[in-house]
């Protein structure tokens, strides 16, 4: 059951731990339940430098700066299933970053919203996709360091490398060049692993 009042938990992580959570590999946390943790709960797992038995020994807490957010799920508490008293295991749903929303929201628009559906990127055999995101992407750097070349950029005009049409190319500003750039990047990356999929299946 999901607490309607919720609470904020900032957890010291080991390193090693800390890894396998950010890729994904470990989505649960064991802890001592001294904070009553409650599903619906938020949780703030800081990496440290250390690991907890070096500061044991008596090394200095330090933090990484790295950081992962995210909500408790399901919990379980001891005694049972090898749980002792007092501890519990629980899983984090973590947040996603808003950039990673953003190029993910990008690309669905694509998909949706331009109907450039996978049949569609497969006829870009030509790496025409990664070149298109690498422009957006390069276009961004100019713009935010203040290069002629972004800055007098007029609609309907395309950098040189651009692959498609020129007015395909639509600037938006650094942030949103960047969140295009990765979208594209994305699809090329579908499309190497369709490709790749195919020659495996002959």
């Amino acid at each position: 059951m999901i607490s309607e009042q919720t609470t904020e938990h900032e957890l010291k992580t080991d390193p090693e731990a800390f890894r396998a959570s950010l890729f994904g590999t470990k989505k649960w946390e064991i802890r001592f339940n001294d904070r009553n943790f409650t599903p619906g709960d938020r949780v703030r797992l800081r990496e440290t430098h250390f690991t907890g038995a070096e500061m044991a020994d008596g090394a200095p807490l330090k933090y990484t700066g790295h950081e992962i957010r995210g909500t408790i799920r399901y919990l379980m508490e001891g005694p049972q299933y090898g749980l002792a008293e007092g501890w519990c295991i629980f899983t984090v749903d973590q947040d996603m970053a808003d950039a990673i929303y953003d190029i993910a929201t990008e690309r669905l628009r694509q998909v949706e919203g331009e109907h450039w559906s996978p049949e569609h990127d497969d006829q870009h055999t030509d790496g025409e996709l990664a070149v298109a995101g690498g422009v957006y992407a390069l276009h961004a750097a100019c713009l935010t360091q203040g290069h002629p070349v972004a800055v007098n950029w007029q609609e309907g005009e395309a950098p040189g490398p651009w692959p498609f049409e020129a007015s395909w190319f639509k600037s938006k500003g650094p942030r949103r060049d960047l969140v295009r750039a990765g979208a594209l990047i994305a699809a090329e990356i579908e499309r190497l692993d369709r490709a790749s999929g195919a020659a495996s299946d002959e």
